[in-house]
């Protein structure tokens, strides 16, 4: 994708001329997300990100252009895609798909000490607040995903391929028999889908922006919080119940993101939320993460069982495995 012939086509569209490829730049997030991306700058100097799309996945990508620019208008901190002359997104260039973002610099995550810092905690507290009040009015046009139908698949298709995942999982399905019945008691909002530290681009002392939207959309009220909880409670034995999460979990209350109705959830939605992250090692057939997932899965639904989870604002976390 560096022939700079074909960039200077794709640029066309968006009325800019290549500059420099920036080869130099890291770009946070998951490459997987698309094709290929690589970071560049226009003629006037600007930083962007160029991605290509398959087109199999073009309504999907322009459904959530939409929300991210929607979102930016409203306020938001997030790279909104550029829109081509004919208001859209993506373009088509020699039969390719193509989009161009803001490129925004970042600062590198410690995985070694984020989850100490208690001012990260209250800033992704912060972020998820702007973005419900941002998202009012988003229109919506799918429904909410289902956690419940997702765990219960995913529990099947492991019966059929990991037959030992299953077995020591017991106790985490008996737990998540109660999934269905909590999750229907919980309202619907507009979500990021996967707003863990590693999606979002750090300041020195705030929040610039955050990136991998794709699953965004209508989700459970807890669905993001669960997942930041989850995620941080990987990195280290005390991250769980470190400043990061405490303080994240306190800002959720002040933000009125976290009501004591819907908290009392929070426990079952955290374990429930380590799932999707089983089915992506099981996908991948990554040995050592299945069983740390494994391993983590049944230590949080044993704090489930004894009313730790989560009792003190937090949860305390296991050593991995090995």
């Amino acid at each position: 994708m560096h022939d700079s012939a074909l960039l200077q086509n794709v640029l066309r569209p968006w009325d800019r001329e290549l500059g420099r490829v920036c080869a130099e730049l890291p770009l946070s997030g998951s490459p997987e997300r698309c094709l290929s991306r690589l970071a560049l700058e226009d003629q006037e100097g600007q930083c962007l990100v160029l991605e290509e799309h398959a087109e199999q996945f073009l309504p999907v990508k322009r459904r959530i252009a939409a929300q991210l620019k929607r979102l930016h208008q409203n306020g938001l901190r997030v790279p909104a895609p550029c829109l081509g002359p004919d208001g859209q997104a993506i373009q088509e260039v020699q039969g390719r798909f193509w989009q161009l973002t803001p490129f925004v610099p970042s600062l590198p995550l410690d995985h070694a000490t984020y989850w100490q810092e208690s001012w990260r905690g209250r800033a992704l507290a912060g972020y998820l607040a702007d973005l419900r009040a941002a998202a009012k009015g988003l229109p919506l046009e799918e429904p909410c995903f289902d956690l419940p139908g997702y765990v219960r698949r995913i529990a099947m298709d492991a019966a059929r391929h990991h037959a030992w995942v299953v077995q020591e999982l017991r106790p985490v399905w008996e737990v998540l028999e109660g999934l269905p019945l909590v999750h229907a008691r919980l309202p619907t909002v507009f979500s990021h889908g996967d707003p863990h530290p590693e999606n979002i681009l750090w300041g020195q002392s705030d929040i610039r922006a955050a990136i991998d939207w794709e699953f965004c959309g209508p989700k459970h009220i807890l669905y993001d919080p669960a997942l930041v909880i989850g995620c941080v409670g990987t990195e280290a034995p005390e991250a769980g119940d470190g400043p990061f999460v405490r303080a994240f979990l306190a800002a959720l209350r002040e933000h009125g993101l976290l009501e004591p109705t819907t908290e009392q959830a929070l426990p079952m939605m955290v374990l429930a939320q380590r799932i999707p992250w089983l089915a992506e090692w099981l996908r991948r057939d990554d040995r050592e993460m299945i069983e740390f997932e494994v391993f983590y899965l049944k230590f949080l639904s044993g704090l489930m069982e004894e009313g730790l989870l989560c009792s003190c604002g937090a949860t305390s976390n296991p050593v991995r495995p090995g």
